[in-house]
């Protein structure tokens, strides 16, 4: 059987994101007879339907551009952020970058975590080597190797 989704993609109707967008209305231009007069009916179309993808308690999403105040970046790679629903909250986190966060909602824990990786950029680009331990070496290389700074 046919997704809703993908029935309206065959069908050629517009979609943004999951949710269906198309609502027009249409004269008939027929015309009816009635003991008063007679008149012409407008009838507002739509399909009646909300198309919405249910996302499950725990997905992986990649991410490319980390954009903060001061600074946008864009990863050499794709980071792979796995998000996951706790009891009331949010989580997304990368194990690599050691970055964990915490959000109401999926999209706010995504978000949360993207100012991270800024912040952590921003910190380990100005961290001096010599001073750093061994694990802040490596975050600094990671850092500064899978990102690069971009403008607009």
């Amino acid at each position: 059987m046919e997704s809703a989704l993908a029935e309206k993609l065959r069908e050629g109707l517009p979609v943004e994101g999951f949710r269906h967008s198309w609502s027009r209305s249409i004269v008939t231009g027929e015309s009816y007879e009635s003991t008063e007069d007679r008149r012409f009916q407008a009838i507002k179309v739509g399909t009646g339907e909300s198309l919405t993808h249910e996302i499950g308690d725990k997905f992986k999403v990649p991410v490319f551009v980390f954009v903060g105040p001061d600074v946008k970046l864009r990863s050499v790679k794709p980071v792979s952020v796995s998000v996951s629903r706790g009891a009331s909250l949010w989580f997304a986190e990368n194990e690599r970058l050691d970055i964990y966060v915490t959000g109401e909602t999926a999209n706010k824990a995504i978000d949360e975590f993207v100012q991270h990786v800024v912040d952590f950029y921003i910190h380990y680009k100005g961290l001096d080597t010599a001073e750093a331990a061994r694990g802040a070496r490596e975050l600094k290389r990671l850092f500064g190797e899978g990102f690069t700074e971009v403008s607009g």
